[in-house]
């Protein structure tokens, strides 16, 4: 009897394909911990080119190479300078609100992102006058590079399968002749 458990103990012992275990273990949470990393650094990028192509604009309207810019010039111009956003005419939203800066009113929390179901064609952009302050306020919309994991299921928008980024710069309407 005690050969018989000596040998049925031998066939358990062998480790061949131990290490698959340990393998199995780990690499799921190795995945979700790369995953999560890949979406943070594509949010990062994408933020740093909407920014980025909004203040290339904004200095396009400063030093006047786009006098009296209207929205589908600016538009034109942040989709031009923004190189990562996918059917930027689409997804991006722009408001140009004019500021007194004597009395000033702070304007709405976030600027106002675009329904993708809706077609717009009503864009609230102010008047544009000599010595006004301007502040442009630009919302993009993006689908998540992993939508189904961690950090891209949490960002997008409540009810939907996209996430806005938003950015904002102000500048001065400079007196042309």
């Amino acid at each position: 009897m005690i050969a018989f458990i000596r040998k049925v103990m031998e066939r358990l012992r062998p480790e061949d394909g131990s290490a698959s275990v340990p393998f199995l273990i780990v690499a799921p949470a190795f995945f979700f911990i790369f995953v999560n990393a890949f979406e943070i650094q594509v949010h990062s990028v994408r933020q740093v080119m909407v920014d980025r192509a909004l203040d290339l604009a904004v200095r396009d309207v400063r030093v006047g190479y786009l006098k009296k810019p209207t929205h589908d010039d600016l538009t034109a111009r942040i989709c031009y300078y923004s190189k990562v956003i996918e059917n930027c005419e689409r997804d991006i939203r722009l408001e140009m609100i004019k500021v007194d800066p004597r009395n000033w009113v702070t304007p709405a929390a976030s600027a106002p992102c675009r329904d993708r179901e809706e077609e717009e064609t009503d864009f609230p952009i102010g008047s544009l006058e000599n010595n006004d302050l301007m502040i442009l306020r630009v919302c993009v919309l993006f689908d998540p590079t992993f939508n189904y994991a961690g950090v891209g299921r949490k960002v997008v928008e409540p009810g939907q399968e996209y996430y806005a980024l938003r950015a904002a710069s102000s500048y001065v309407v400079e007196p042309y002749q």
